[in-house]
């Protein structure tokens, strides 16, 4: 098989795990190299014909290590598997279009790394990169976002994804640097992390409660549309 992303050394692990993945999505995704990505990693187009996810192109970040493009590329690849498998997924409308984007990563990306990790990769590696990147970026914060304001569910929702992703000690690490910097809004974000929890996301149909819930406990219902 071609190497996806010539950019890079990828293991052979990872071509394994590509291989089989392959199989199950029934197509290969396209792959590009991008200098910039608005502050992401890596950046998923999909399309679908009557429903059905068909074919998929996946940009990741040029500056990536080999360790991280790697890893990167297995995080994408099985949000596609996932998406064959039915899994459910969230889009936001309008202006609400970011807040879709990490709403429903919010739900799915704990699946995706569980995956991940059942398939030998070193999640923790890449979960305490974003760790740092994270941390250094609320170095900046100097206040909460306002109540009932679209930048406060914005950042309920990223700071609850993250705690919802992470390992026991990362997620400890972050949770004391939200409670000391941000009081409320790690609240709120540990109250959405608990709902999301009590649900659990072991399967779609348990992945589509999680979101309604928490779509409604965010007062969303008019912003976020939830496809089946």
């Amino acid at each position: 098989m071609a190497t996806p992303i010539r950019h890079w050394r990828f293991s052979r692990r990872f071509y394994k795990f590509y291989r089989e993945q392959i199989a199950r999505i029934g197509f290969e995704p396209q792959w590009r190299i991008a200098e910039s990505l608005g502050g992401r990693w890596s950046v998923v187009e999909r399309v679908y014909r009557k429903g059905e996810l068909v074919a998929a192109r996946i940009t990741l970040l040029q500056s990536l290590s080999d360790e991280l493009a790697e890893a990167t590329a297995a995080h994408e690849i099985m949000h596609i598997v996932l998406d064959r498998e039915g899994y459910p997924a969230a889009r936001g409308l309008g202006p609400a279009r970011e807040v879709g984007v990490e709403f429903s990563s919010m739900i799915l990306d704990p699946v995706v790394y569980q995956r991940l990790h059942e398939s030998g990769f070193d999640t923790e590696m890449e979960l305490e990169a974003q760790l740092q990147e994270f941390l250094k970026s609320l170095e900046e914060v100097n206040e909460e976002p306002a109540l009932n304001s679209p930048d406060r569910a914005l950042c309920v929702i990223i700071c609850a994804a993250k705690l919802l992703e992470y390992p026991p000690r990362l997620r400890l690490v972050l949770k004391d640097v939200l409670v000391t910097k941000l009081p409320s809004l790690a609240a709120e974000a540990t109250g959405l992390v608990r709902l999301v929890e009590q649900v659990g996301l072991d399967n779609p149909e348990k992945c589509r409660v999680a979101m309604q819930k928490a779509r409604a406990h965010l007062g969303l219902e008019e912003d976020i549309v939830i496809r089946s």
